[in-house]
């Protein structure tokens, strides 16, 4: 394992930027209007595949993987496709609130799982910030929860497909930089999305108004190339339960973004529970990682 060095402080300065990013998806998925929720995933998939493409090539850092790495980035594309595709179907099958808390329970999984795919132990104050983060999740979705439905299993799984992107995330990143990774792992899930298109008879090949059109291709680009790729940048020095916890503000930053853009005004016991995620998310960030 790597230590706190100045490897693993840049990665938690990814983290929070890759924060940030996420943070600006609901807002762009709200403007792209009239855009169908799985053809939005292949666009946005579909053109970030293009754009880091293009960047590891101009950076010469595309590589043949080997046979298990080649597996393995075939997984962590179709974990990250499904994950897209399911949590955009749990949106439309239950309440956004149940939607959002459930697909945050990702760092519950990472933090049970990482022991065993990873050798990394999760700490008790990292359990315990994990704890909180989801604590604070569930407070600030309250009001809006609702009762279980398949919406809400979608949810889950989107959780447990995130999990799996990350723990896949971490052992790869070891190997291989991170243009090269999300270069194969972002081209693998848009092919997912493109065959759930498929599947459901999605048209894809749509004209669509210039404000849409400028929504999807920043969808590709803040969230997707910048959020995912400073995310999976950070995965190559950081732990994969710290990684998959610090991004949990994303709904913090959402929600701040919606107040200046839309005037929405978050309810008292959403600030509580925000209160609690940045809690929760500046304590793992500031602890050293054990060597």
């Amino acid at each position: 394992m790597r230590g706190q060095g100045r490897g693993s402080s840049r990665g938690i300065a990814a983290l929070l930027a890759a924060s940030v990013c996420y943070g600006s998806a609901a807002i762009l998925i709200r403007l792209a209007k009239g855009v169908h929720p799985v053809a939005l995933a292949f666009y946005r998939l579909a053109l970030s595949s293009v754009i880091v493409l293009a960047g590891a090539a101009a950076l010469g850092t595309l590589r043949k993987p080997a046979r298990w790495e080649a597996k393995a980035l075939a997984s962590s594309g179709v974990a990250l496709g499904l994950h897209f595709i399911a949590f955009v179907a749990s949106v439309k099958m239950t309440s956004v609130a149940n939607a959002t808390f459930l697909v945050n329970t990702s760092p519950v999984f990472v933090a049970l799982a990482a022991p065993l795919a990873l050798g990394e132990k999760t700490s008790r104050v990292e359990a315990l910030c994990v704890t909180l983060a989801t604590a604070g999740i569930a407070l600030a979705s309250l009001g809006g929860l609702t009762r279980a439905s398949a919406g809400d299993a979608l949810a889950v799984a989107a959780a447990v497909l995130l999990a799996a992107y990350t723990l896949l995330g971490r052992k790869l990143r070891a190997e291989m930089p991170t243009t090269c990774y999300i270069s194969y792992v972002y081209t693998s899930a848009s092919l997912v999305a493109m065959a759930a298109c498929l599947a459901i008879g999605v048209e894809v090949a749509k004209l669509y108004p210039g404000e849409v059109v400028a929504a999807i291709v920043a969808l590709a680009v803040v969230p997707t190339v910048f959020g995912h790729g400073l995310y999976n940048y950070a995965l190559g020095s950081v732990k994969a339960v710290v990684a998959n916890t610090v991004p949990i503000l994303e709904p913090v930053v959402a929600s701040t973004l919606a107040l200046l853009l839309f005037s929405e005004k978050p309810a008292p016991q959403q600030l509580a529970g925000y209160a609690m995620i940045a809690v929760s998310v500046a304590v793992i960030a500031a602890r050293r990682q054990p060597s």
